[in-house]
């Protein structure tokens, strides 16, 4: 009995990463243009609902969130990044479910929320000393 000595290439198959995992999926990115809520069509009583604020009070937290803010993330428009983190802070929603309805990434949502976070704190520290 000859055992054969001749030898086999192998190779290491890999997962793809994108469809294993829900936090990187295509479809999650903004440029499906399906993102389940947005800050210009709330209507008044949701504003409330989302965010605790009326919507002309929201729109000049807006407006100060846009003169304080030096970074810019071009995934979602000023109005819907304050959104974001005033659902965050309001409805405790986990940045997983905050990454569905916007559909960008769980890492984008955390980026967006600490900025915003340090710019409102911002704001109140203005707004306070003006008192």
């Amino acid at each position: 009995m000859e055992k054969s000595t001749a030898m086999k290439t192998t190779s290491t198959q890999r997962e793809d990463m994108h469809n294993k995992h829900s936090y990187c999926r295509p479809g999650l990115y903004k440029g499906k243009n399906k993102q389940q809520l947005s800050a210009p069509t709330l209507a008044e009583d949701d504003c409330v609902f989302y965010t605790g604020l009326a919507k002309t009070d929201f729109h000049n937290l807006k407006t100060a969130m846009i003169v304080e803010s030096k970074k810019v993330f071009s995934l979602l428009p000023y109005e819907d990044q304050l959104l974001l983190t005033l659902m965050r802070l309001r409805l405790e929603l986990l940045y997983g479910h905050l990454a569905r309805i916007f559909q960008i990434c769980v890492g984008s949502v955390f980026n967006i929320f600490k900025h915003v976070l340090s710019v409102l704190c911002t704001i109140m520290k203005k707004s306070c000393s003006l008192a």
